[in-house]
């Protein structure tokens, strides 16, 4: 990635990944590749432009209305959620990979699937782990990334709960 464009919220930044594939596909020769797998009926993307482009609008092709990932909490960076989520998909194209049939109910609970990192220690492990991601983000970027949440991690690790003075403070 050679440029970053920051946006101000989850919409702009659909609108603005929509905006970029077709500019990519336009400047490559290939301007009639137009098709959109989009999220249904959620706030991020929401706008008209996304919902027109879509066809959620109008309710054609229930089939192709959405891209899901649930996974990222609210605390998430949602620009390195969208980087992720768009190397993730880059990679899955590049390989050939199908995508698998819908998730219905809590895919957490499915055991088929590989376990995500369960602590604050076991995901810098993860990430460090994933060289396509890193590949995809960059380098730099990842080295920056796992510097700061190593500090964070170790911050945490030395800050005292309120659970833990009210517990420890009767018996000290």
């Amino acid at each position: 990635m050679a440029r970053v464009r920051f946006v101000s919220g989850g919409s702009e930044a659909y609108e603005t990944a929509l905006r970029l594939v077709r500019q990519y596909h336009a400047d490559r020769g290939e301007p009639q590749r137009w098709r959109i797998i989009s999220q249904a009926q959620s706030y991020h993307g929401a706008l008209m432009g996304a919902l027109a482009l879509t066809g959620s609008i109008r309710g054609e092709q229930p089939e192709r209305w959405r891209i899901e990932c649930r996974r990222p909490g609210a605390d998430a960076n949602p620009y390195l959620a969208l980087a992720a989520l768009a190397a993730s998909a880059a990679d899955g194209i590049r390989h050939g990979a199908s995508p698998p049939p819908p998730v219905l109910g809590d895919a957490c609970a499915r055991e088929d699937l590989p376990a995500l990192p369960g602590s604050l220690e076991s995901a810098p492990a993860a990430f460090d782990a994933d060289g396509e991601l890193r590949a995809a983000i960059g380098e730099t970027f990842c080295e920056y990334y796992r510097v700061s949440r190593a500090w964070e991690l170790e911050a945490w690790r030395d800050s005292v709960s309120d659970w833990e003075r009210e517990r420890y403070e009767r018996a000290v």
